[in-house]
């Protein structure tokens, strides 16, 4: 932005103190949606201004890094660099920023944990289980991957088939198992965005 907004403290607005300018001099007013950012300490004249009239008879505070007013205090210094060589007659003008971004939360699917000591006690059956669906599948390809994917996805159906998944051991002495799946189940309805989702997901929180 360019635009001289005077000296007077406009501490209150976001734009610090410490102007060159007169208040007689100002001429644009600043946007209401964006704050005119100034350094929070003084600094030497020579830091602030932005452009010198010929003859360096007078000089102004004209350009200045617009924000929005909630990104206000991520700004920690803006001065300017009258030494920086740079194809124009205004001094070159910097801002310090430090931000944080926002954390993206991943949510990640938490796996069946299987009951390996039903597994340890069935493991004859088991493993003729798994003989009989593997002998069924071979010579169906040669792709390694393929062969992979048919073992694995045999592997996982034998035991989630005659093992099964160990239940959700309550926390607490008091919770019990039909508490443990009523959670379970309001919280599966939770993030279903359609009317039965909501329907059957107020019905289980009350």
């Amino acid at each position: 932005m360019c635009g001289a907004v005077g000296s007077r403290s406009c501490v209150e607005e976001g734009q610090g103190d410490g102007g060159v300018d007169d208040d007689e001099a100002k001429s644009e007013p600043v946007p209401s949606l964006t704050e005119a950012l100034r350094a929070f300490e003084s600094k030497p004249k020579r830091r602030i201004y932005t452009w010198k009239a010929p003859g360096d008879w007078r000089r102004h505070q004209l350009d200045y890094i617009l924000v929005k007013h909630r990104f206000r205090n991520s700004v920690k210094d803006v001065k300017t660099l009258p030494g920086a060589d740079i194809d124009s007659d205004h001094n070159l003008l910097v801002a310090k920023f430090r931000t944080r971004l926002k954390k993206i939360t991943r949510f990640q699917k938490c796996r069946p944990r299987l009951n390996f000591e039903k597994l340890y006690a069935q493991r004859q059956s088991v493993q003729e289980t798994l003989e009989e669906k593997l002998s069924a599948t071979e010579g169906e390809s040669r792709n390694a991957e393929v062969q992979w994917n048919n073992i694995k996805e045999c592997m996982l159906d034998t035991i989630s088939d005659l093992v099964g998944k160990v239940e959700k051991i309550a926390r607490k002495p008091w919770v019990t198992q039909e508490m443990m799946s009523k959670m379970e189940e309001r919280r599966k309805w939770k993030n279903v965005n359609n009317e039965e989702g909501r329907r059957k997901y107020r019905r289980l929180r009350n």
